[in-house]
């Protein structure tokens, strides 16, 4: 499947997954599909993918984008079972109003 074709589905699934929900359990086609919900479905607090495929490439892509996730085989094998930490953002990533007004609520 094209990245542009996944890329859809994954704006099909934000516009009908409501921000309630904190734990997914989703068949995933490829490593893309995957990338595109860690980085932004922020609501997750886990989420399962039934594929055993890419654990590694997985393991290492959160390292770099999210804090404290925990990743794990399911007791099948057939699963990645992600806890996911708190996403990582980059300092210019912040608006400088909010790293104003974080010196007075820290």
């Amino acid at each position: 499947m094209p990245i542009e074709e996944s890329l859809v589905e994954i704006e099909v699934l934000r516009a009908i997954l409501p921000e309630s929900i904190r734990h997914l359990h989703i068949s995933i086609v490829n490593f893309e599909q995957m990338k595109s919900i860690v980085e932004n479905f922020d609501q997750l607090l886990s989420v399962t993918f039934s594929t055993s495929e890419y654990f590694n490439e997985i393991t290492e892509y959160l390292n770099l984008i999210r804090k404290n996730s925990i990743v794990s085989f399911g007791s099948d094998y057939r699963s990645i079972q992600i806890w996911l930490g708190t996403l990582i953002k980059s300092e210019k990533d912040k608006s400088p109003l909010r790293k104003f007004f974080r010196r007075f609520w820290h």
